[in-house]
């Protein structure tokens, strides 16, 4: 029970207590009852419920007590008088947001008049509440365009480039959403739903997430945070491996003048070679997957690039990751010079 109601419980037996006619008629005290426990469950209506719904439950619990004190007795007006007044004092002290139309008479000893509401001052509560039942689907779709902007950025953006985008974003949906209204009985979890976007897109993002509701009833705002850091991404921190790993590794086709430069550089590659033992030592697995992949590809392209399959015979590289370590696997083979070539050149000259 909260202080409101400890209050309105404490009114209203006092109010009894000291009433003059507390006792004059032996219906009165049920009635007292009945109005106090429709003050009590109205608000329960106001806190619990909301838009058409609680409407229809307010007017409904007071038809329910209109019906309650219809077979009730009185003796003489004074009780009326008394009920009258009870009426409107448990409504003020429950603080309920409705008016009260209620004229009783006691006529032969029977009490009489209906009880209805004649307004609920509601409307200002039930307009938050739409908007904040919007705001849930706005907020859903505004996580979705913040995801997407933010893959983009990452895919096609490096560096300083990319971390003055993400701060835009950042600012930009913090900005919108924060714009839009909430309600403390609409409830959206919006770390959640960050959480649910970033692993949907499989995002390779440090997200610092938070949200509530805050502000005054007549202007509740969602407050937000999405605070966003991107580190290494692993497949650029292998691509960049690669690119210092594999520098002035493959020269052009056109470099090997002698099968002895082709052999010397053949070499190289053979298990425990130059170029193979610079690779392990240098690229280390972030993902061992995506790392043997990603450098399987570099390797493949650097070879069509130069040419190099014009004077090597070149297998299918096999990497694979061995712990934190790369292993490797590769033969370059030297396509050994026609002679005919060389007598050719000699009668040329």
């Amino acid at each position: 029970m909260n202080f409101t109601k400890l209050i309105f419980s404490a009114a209203m037996a006092g109010a009894l207590f000291m009433s003059p006619a507390a006792h004059a008629g032996k219906d009165k005290d049920t009635a007292v009852k009945l109005m106090n426990t429709w003050a009590t469950e109205m608000s329960d209506i106001v806190d619990k419920q909301n838009g058409k719904s609680r409407r229809k439950a307010l007017t409904d619990r007071t038809t329910q007590l209109s019906k309650e004190l219809e077979p009730l007795t009185c003796e003489g007006n004074a009780e009326s008088v008394f009920l009258y007044d009870w009426l409107r004092i448990a409504r003020k002290q429950a603080n309920l947001p409705v008016e009260v139309n209620y004229e009783p008479i006691c006529y032969s000893g029977k009490l009489m008049g209906a009880v209805s509401l004649k307004e609920i001052k509601l409307d200002a509560d039930d307009k938050a509440y739409e908007d904040a039942t919007k705001s849930s689907d706005t907020i859903a779709k505004d996580l979705s365009d913040w995801g997407s902007e933010l893959q983009k950025a990452i895919d096609t953006m490096r560096g300083a480039e990319r971390r003055k985008k993400i701060d835009e974003l950042q600012k930009t949906y913090e900005d919108k959403i924060n714009a839009l209204r909430c309600h403390p009985q609409v409830k959206f979890d919006f770390k959640a739903a960050v959480a649910k976007e970033k692993a949907k897109r499989s995002l390779p993002v440090r997200v610092d997430a938070d949200g509530d509701c805050q502000g005054k009833p007549v202007d509740r705002k969602w407050r937000v945070s999405l605070e966003t850091a991107v580190g290494v991404i692993p497949k650029e921190r292998d691509s960049s491996a690669w690119d210092s790993a594999s520098k002035d590794m493959f020269p052009g086709a056109e470099t090997f003048k002698t099968d002895a430069d082709k052999q010397k550089y053949a070499d190289k590659f053979k298990p425990n070679g130059e170029y193979i033992t610079k690779l392990v030592s240098w690229i280390l697995c972030s993902e061992p997957d995506h790392t043997a992949d990603t450098v399987k590809d570099e390797f493949k392209k650097k070879v069509e690039a130069q040419g190099l399959r014009k004077v090597f015979k070149i297998s299918e590289p096999t990497l694979s990751c061995k712990g934190i370590h790369l292993s490797i696997a590769v033969v370059f083979e030297p396509i050994k010079s026609d002679p005919k070539n060389k007598k050719d050149t000699k009668n040329k000259k």
